[in-house]
């Protein structure tokens, strides 16, 4: 009886030891409808673990678009914080896996919120060295639409300097469009392009004819320059589109709908990544074009001229203006008053 209760102890304490181990090297992981908890290795040491991000993996699923679906193997390695930025960053300047990469992009980031997953709308980016080092990938262009779109769900207001010295050097728009699209999530006082579109809010089209006549093999494409134009026709005194942009490819990561009748705040609210007019969802680019108003015009545009309005926007601006930004590690919504830096 004696060994039996002593067997039922030493088992409970290991249990608790246990537990209280587990606690310390798990975290959560969001989910729809709650979360699961991922357990991290803390044994292996951290560049074999980098190492196995070039082996096959797939992030798991967590049944919102919004939560991603971060690995145990990002986990673990996110687990050493700081510690291991510089390790990342060397392994992807010199690794040739394009997988690997992808992967420790999103590691950088998962360090970066501290492992702390759950956020829909605005996911705090904590952490200086992370963010640092994410934006330094830009340079390597190939993997800028996922950066972008992982900035963008914080965007600190200190990223533009950055951001804008990447587009005054590359001129190449493959590299350039996810930082131009990214650019407007970040609602700069006196920003020149994506502005508010509120008082057109009556402008609408119907698609019903246009549906017919669809490319359903490039959709996006096709829907994007259909509406573009009924737009400008409808609209001609108040809207001028590009031509140019009847000529390009505008099909960028942002899923077309299926509305024969859409109105013109809907319409550059999908292609656009969230403004006071229209909820946009941040974790999409949208479409390759954008938009700006001068006067009572509204202008869509390609690309290249938004990139060129961007860089004249900020060499416009005074030493004050342009310090305005300097360590301002903070997401500025379009919901409250914009700050001034007049």
């Amino acid at each position: 009886m004696y060994k039996f209760f002593l067997t039922i102890i030493l088992g409970s304490i290991g249990y608790l030891c246990y537990s209280q181990q587990a606690s310390n090297t798990s975290y959560w992981l969001a989910t729809e409808g709650g979360g699961r908890n991922i357990i991290v290795d803390t044994v292996t040491p951290t560049i074999d673990l980098i190492k196995m991000l070039e082996q096959p993996w797939s992030f798991k699923n967590t049944g919102k678009a919004y939560y991603i679906g971060f690995t145990e193997l990002m986990f673990s390695i996110a687990h050493k914080g700081d510690l291991v930025v510089d390790t990342l960053i060397d392994y992807y300047k010199t690794t040739p896996s394009d997988r690997a990469k992808h992967g420790i992009i999103y590691t950088l980031y998962l360090i970066g919120i501290e492992r702390e997953t759950g956020s829909r709308l605005n996911e705090p980016f904590k952490n200086k060295k992370a963010r640092k080092a994410l934006l330094s990938l830009l340079r390597y262009s190939s993997n800028n639409a996922t950066i972008a779109r992982l900035l963008m769900r914080d965007p600190w207001l200190s990223d533009i300097p950055e951001l804008i010295d990447y587009l005054n050097i590359e001129k190449n728009t493959e590299y350039t469009w996810p930082i131009v699209k990214a650019l407007m999530r970040y609602n700069a006082p006196g920003f020149c392009i994506g502005q508010s579109l509120k008082d057109k809010g009556t402008y609408h089209i119907s698609r019903s004819e246009a549906f017919k006549k669809i490319d359903h093999k490039n959709s996006i494409n096709s829907l994007d320059k259909t509406s573009l134009k009924l737009f400008e026709e409808k609209y001609s005194e108040s809207i001028c589109v590009t031509p140019l942009l009847f000529e390009q490819d505008l099909a960028g990561d942002y899923k077309t709908g299926s509305n024969e009748n859409i109105s013109l705040i809907e319409f550059s609210g999908s292609h656009i990544t969230g403004t006071e007019d229209y909820f946009s969802s941040y974790i999409a680019l949208g479409s390759r074009f954008v938009h700006y108003v001068e006067g009572d015009i509204i202008h869509f545009c390609s690309i290249e001229i938004a990139q060129k309005r961007i860089i004249d926007w900020w060499a416009g601006l005074t030493s004050t203006g342009q310090a305005f930004f300097k360590d301002k590690n903070v997401f500025n919504p379009p919901w409250p008053p914009l700050p001034s830096y007049e």
